[in-house]
């Protein structure tokens, strides 16, 4: 089945290659950060799933999901609704079969438990027993950092799910340190959602992709980014665009010309 990256809101130099984490390091890393939450509305939610291919058409069972910063469930708990609902029981497969089929992550044990017991009453609500509802829940659901633990899971077949939105300089600067490690596109000024990115494109080993055109935004586009997209199809035609957020639009944008820009800090737009 086809992989799929959908993270609401990075392939080809060698140096991101490197062994994924977690990986060891004596530095205590703080499972706290600013929350830097933006909520998705229901029908974006119910779109981008569609768009990932998570859909009761597919086998998801047998796939394994990932969203990478659950929150308190705005795609959690529709993907939790779509698999066991849409695939498990149009199956006629065993409840718990789809209990590795999903996992998802937030931060620290609170937050974690919030989103256990959200995804929990939903299913619930489909008149699933409170005891099955809550051992799928605790299985799916972990308190952790996804960024740090992402080489320690298995391929993943989807990814989908909308990050933080917070810059690096707000994070302690020991782990921040551990991101821009651990990710060669969280260079200079960078919002974290930029390594969600790739840490999505190396949990799926995508190694090729049909998509054509790429049109980015909302940060400093560099070469380097460029060349994590054309690891996956040289040909991708990429578009630096700006506008303004709260209107969606577009106002300038600029094709990106290896020949031109190759050697720029960042591509201007």
């Amino acid at each position: 089945m086809p992989a799929s990256l959908l993270i609401a809101m990075s392939i080809g130099n060698p140096a991101m290659y490197q062994p994924l984490l977690p990986f060891s390091d004596p530095r205590p890393v703080s499972a706290v950060e600013p929350k830097g939450v933006v909520y998705t509305k229901p029908w974006v939610v119910e779109l981008l799933l569609d768009l990932a291919g998570y859909s009761s058409e597919s086998n998801l069972v047998d796939a394994l999901a990932i969203e990478p910063a659950a929150g308190e469930g705005a795609f959690l708990i529709p993907m939790a609704l779509r698999l066991v609902v849409a695939s498990c029981i149009r199956q006629n497969r065993p409840i718990f079969d789809c209990e590795s089929s999903l996992i998802a992550y937030e931060l620290d044990d609170e937050s974690a438990e919030i989103a256990r017991r959200a995804v929990a009453n939903s299913l619930e609500a489909l008149r699933l027993a409170r005891t099955t509802a809550d051992r799928l829940a605790a299985g799916w659901v972990r308190a952790g950092d996804y960024l740090l633990e992402v080489g320690s899971l298995p391929r993943a077949d989807y990814v989908i799910g909308n990050p933080p939105y917070v810059r690096l300089e707000s994070i302690p600067a020991e782990t921040a340190g551990l991101y821009r490690d651990a990710y060669p596109t969280m260079r200079g000024r960078a919002d974290l959602y930029v390594a969600f990115f790739e840490a999505g494109l190396r949990h799926l080993d995508l190694q090729s992709t049909p998509v054509a055109l790429a049109i980015v935004g909302g940060e400093a586009f560099t070469p380097r980014h460029a060349q994590l997209l054309w690891k996956l199809n040289p040909a991708m035609r990429i578009v630096n665009e700006y506008g303004p957020t709260e209107a969606t639009v577009g106002c300038v944008y600029h094709v990106f010309d290896p020949a031109r820009d190759g050697d720029a800090a960042a591509v201007p737009i």
